[in-house]
């Protein structure tokens, strides 16, 4: 180790690239406290058209474009279907006492309350999806996504409600592993006024 007037200083090798450096510890502790990440790019995913509700409503994505289409059964409300642009079927909800959903090459059919499971002191929500865990937490205004496992401070999305739209909001990264689907049905689900449990 280094000394400095007899004094032994705490050095770390950092390696970074092809270079490594000798930092003092210190120094590189006040260095990734003072580094600050900018924050996630988020891509926003509206729920409007409300036809008298989210039941029956259109979610548009960037650029305004028409990403999925919602359509509930008039009849009793026993059903609701979630529809890619295209009109190809990506989900469906059955409104039994115990709703049951299911996604298109995503989610078997299971009931609602074992994908989106609220924990034993009713805080959040945990969601598998793409063989991970995520927890739905309450934030304010908001309710965000973040991962469950190694870094639970990663933001996913959030999702937001006014009194004519829902907002859903995705990180490039949650979209990027294929977390698009699962999200648009977990907050249809949460903000749909039904008992999901």
């Amino acid at each position: 180790m280094p000394k400095v007037a007899g004094k032994m200083l705490r050095t770390q090798m950092l390696w970074v690239g092809p270079a490594t450096f000798l930092l003092d510890r210190p120094y590189l502790e006040h260095f990734l406290l003072c580094l600050q990440l900018p924050p996630p790019i988020l891509l926003s995913f509206t729920f409007a058209s409300f036809n008298p509700n989210i039941l029956n409503s259109t979610v548009t994505g960037p650029q305004s474009h028409l990403y999925f289409r919602i359509t509930t059964n008039s009849s009793k409300a026993t059903c609701t279907a979630l529809f890619d642009a295209t009109g190809n079927p990506i989900a469906i909800i059955e409104w039994r006492e115990q709703p049951v959903v299911e996604i298109r090459g995503i989610l078997s059919k299971r009931r609602a309350s074992q994908w989106l499971t609220i924990s034993k002191n009713g805080s959040c929500r945990k969601m598998e999806a793409l063989g991970k865990q995520f927890v739905w937490v309450p934030n304010g205004n908001l309710i965000c996504l973040y991962d469950a496992g190694v870094n639970p401070s990663q933001l996913y999305a959030q999702v937001s409600r006014d009194s004519n739209s829902v907002t859903l909001e995705l990180t490039t990264e949650a979209v990027r592993i294929g977390l698009l689907e699962s999200c648009v049905v977990a907050a249809f689900l949460l903000q749909c006024g039904k008992n999901i449990d």
